[in-house]
């Protein structure tokens, strides 16, 4: 099978926006990419900083499944630290239930700063939390009965699901991580896919993909690298000069005034010590984040992506509003036409 190819929504948009009109355009473009023959599609938890306005992936998804039929849905991610576990093995079990099996459990430490101290949780709780809310989701959906756990975050006491899982054992799950190695020693331990997020330059990537392998070994187990997702800011128009004209300035909107003022800047430098100025647009075009151009263009870039990381399962288009729908959906066309059959 080829590499699998999937749009990831955090979802990004403007602040001064209509919020149902730019949720009903998510929507609208998910069933789109459906129709194009993209094979999955993540969907993003946030509570804080006003832009990314999902903050229950599990609602979006329910209601996006209602009116797709094939396409695969993804929690990119449940920040676990923010949920009691058991409520999250509850609510993603009759959600399985709903889209009849079609749904992939994603979590996560959670990224967004202002979003733990909304909850009041350092940051350096935040794996840990998630660490052991992971082992606790897993007891949840393997057992018969009732399970109890005291642990230094969670307490269960006799708790049991009223509803198990659609699938034995529960849904496929993903693990996501961004620049330190936690989340992917988990998922070659525990054999759950790992989904690399936002925008790590490649030698990160290859960390992960290191990592990976590595643990697995540690373990007995294959690697889990054809199951490995990754994401990356993807733009296909008929020539690269016309790529950036159309993304340019939504794309300085968002990661100069957004992104980057969230602090987020040091996960996209190549080398800590390079100078912040230095993370410029153009930057993240040429170590690996982002891929903009002509599909001749756009071909180059993740082949050279393969051969510098090594084998990974499934590409997933970053989405953001950037230019107009019709511009974005003409990316998308671009993409699975002349870009898929080529990688």
């Amino acid at each position: 099978m080829g590499l699998r190819t999937g749009l990831f929504f955090m979802p990004d948009h403007p602040e001064n926006e209509n919020t149902t009109l730019a949720l009903k355009r998510d929507v609208e473009q998910i069933i789109y990419a459906e129709k194009l023959g993209f094979d999955e599609v993540w969907m993003g938890e946030h509570h804080s900083g006003g832009r990314e306005i999902v903050p229950s992936a599990e609602i979006m998804l329910a209601y996006v499944a209602a009116l797709t039929k094939r396409i695969t849905l993804g929690t990119g991610v449940v920040s676990l630290p923010y949920h009691h576990p058991f409520q999250v093995a509850e609510r993603i079990a009759f959600l399985e239930h709903l889209t009849e099996g079609r749904l992939i459990l994603g979590v996560g430490a959670g990224g967004l700063p202002s979003d733990m101290e909304l909850f009041d949780i350092e940051p350096e709780e935040t794996r840990p939390m998630m660490n052991e809310s992971l082992e606790m989701i897993m007891k949840i959906f393997n057992s018969e009965g009732p399970v109890s756990h005291k642990g230094k975050y969670w307490e269960m006491n006799n708790m049991e699901l009223n509803v198990k899982p659609y699938t034995k054992g529960g849904p496929p799950m993903a693990i996501a991580g961004l620049a330190t190695l936690n989340s992917f020693t988990l998922a070659a331990k525990h054999g759950i896919s790992p989904l690399s997020v936002m925008f790590s330059p490649v030698n990160i990537l290859k960390q992960h993909g290191e990592t990976l392998d590595r643990v697995a070994a540690e373990h007995g187990q294959p690697s889990p690298r054809p199951d490995w997702r990754i994401t990356r800011v993807v733009y296909v128009a008929e020539t690269t000069e016309q790529a950036w004209k159309d993304i340019r300035a939504g794309a300085e909107e968002t990661y100069y005034d957004y992104l980057f003022g969230l602090g987020l800047r040091p996960l996209a430098k190549e080398d800590p010590d390079m100078a912040d100025e230095d993370v410029t647009l153009e930057y993240m075009a040429e170590t690996g984040p982002w891929i903009i151009g002509s599909p001749d263009e756009c071909v180059r870039k993740i082949n050279d992506l393969k051969k510098e990381i090594g084998e990974f399962g499934t590409l997933l288009i970053t989405t953001y509003d950037w230019t107009t729908v019709d511009k974005w959906n003409k990316s998308l066309e671009l993409f699975m036409r002349y870009v898929k059959p080529r990688i």
